[in-house]
């Protein structure tokens, strides 16, 4: 099995374990939306997607692991999640739907747990613009190839207008590596759509 379809255990309330193949490349929207008493995944590592409402409303997930292969979380991926305590996020371009509904233990939508994943990536934007914890356990191997200035050109657009918003703000873009923007500049809102 390859995919797993929309819908496919919503409202499941007594599901407690699904062991997911590791052949696994899709989960389908609102797949295990509402399963309360869903334990917590081990996601596949061909993974490509955390997608709309994948895994809301599952209170018994605590700490929870994305592969490096997901390219985006979407929209309320993991939203009133009561029991989430921790969520590592091992690919540092892996897009976040800018929401603070898409990660989410508290019933306003807020997260009170931590977000863990690399220096300057997708993930600590996504907590820092929030408000929420960020705990930088990972470090990337960076080649000269890859450098941050090459890395940020393609695959990091929010933060290239970041960096845009912060020069035209103060005049000038500087040689520094970008930091998160403050409060005072409101930053680009970045919606993906599937």
């Amino acid at each position: 099995m390859t995919s797993i379809g929309e819908w496919a255990f919503f409202n499941c309330y007594n599901l407690q374990k699904c062991e997911l193949p590791q052949n696994l490349k899709e989960i389908g929207e609102n797949a295990f939306n509402c399963c309360a008493e869903l334990e917590t995944p081990v996601l596949p590592e061909h993974l490509a997607m955390l997608p709309e409402r994948a895994f809301s409303f599952c209170n018994q997930i605590t700490d929870i692991t994305i592969p490096a292969s997901v390219q985006q979380i979407g929209k309320e991926a993991l939203w009133k999640c009561e029991g989430l305590k921790k969520i590592t996020v091992l690919n540092p371009d892996c897009l976040i739907y800018d929401s603070g509904r898409t990660i989410s233990n508290q019933t306003n939508g807020g997260y009170a747990g931590v977000i863990a994943g690399y220096g300057g990536s997708e993930a600590q934007f996504y907590a820092e613009s929030l408000g929420y914890t960020m705990r930088r356990s990972l470090h990337a191997a960076i080649s000269t190839a890859t450098a941050p200035s090459a890395r940020m050109m393609h695959s990091r657009p929010c933060r290239l207008m970041s960096i845009f918003l912060r020069a035209a703000a103060t005049g000038s873009a500087g040689d520094k590596e970008p930091q998160p923007m403050s409060t005072a500049i409101s930053r680009p809102t970045l919606r993906m759509h599937s």
